[in-house]
């Protein structure tokens, strides 16, 4: 049985890329795009960079939602682009959630030193402050994701329920 859940997992994972590669580089099937330069896979462009990063983050992402979150950190550390603040942000998610939460706010620091007004990664930076107990800390990125999305933002709404859900703790 074990034997056909691996299979499966890297069915799955195969299956991620191929959709996030359809969805990266359109469903024309022109080898060329709008300019006319060569698609990904001529030797003028093989593929690398962020197509490949794109792939791997979707692959990634898809992967660490679905909870097996040491395959997705398996995809997310192949990327080429090491400040890709979406990389980073899952790669802390991931290793949050496989227990390392100090280490998991490197990874969110480094996300928001690219790019300060990822509400992604500041939702995902204050649940792990939940995690550690620092509820204020939390609350101060909740002010800072409600300043740039308001509180309607899907970041805004999840942080808020996990801080009202530790709070009923």
């Amino acid at each position: 049985m074990q034997t056909v859940l691996r299979s499966n997992r890297g069915f799955v994972a195969a299956a991620l890329i191929a959709a996030a590669s359809l969805a990266v580089i359109g469903f024309s099937g022109s080898p060329a795009d709008a300019k006319g330069e060569p698609k990904c896979g001529s030797k003028k462009n093989p593929c690398r960079g962020e197509i490949r990063d794109d792939e791997l983050f979707y692959a990634g992402y898809w992967l660490a939602r679905k909870g097996d979150f040491k395959l997705a950190l398996h995809y997310l550390n192949q990327a080429e682009n090491k400040s890709d603040p979406r990389i980073l942000t899952y790669i802390g998610y991931s290793t949050r959630k496989l227990g390392h939460t100090e280490e998991a706010m490197g990874y969110y620091a480094r996300a928001l030193e690219v790019k300060p007004d990822y509400a992604v990664a500041r939702a995902y930076l204050g649940e792990a402050f939940l995690q550690m107990g620092e509820r204020g800390k939390a609350a101060e990125q909740l002010a800072l994701i409600e300043k740039q999305c308001g509180t309607t933002c899907i970041e805004y709404k999840e942080l808020s329920a996990a801080m009202a859900k530790s709070q009923r703790s």
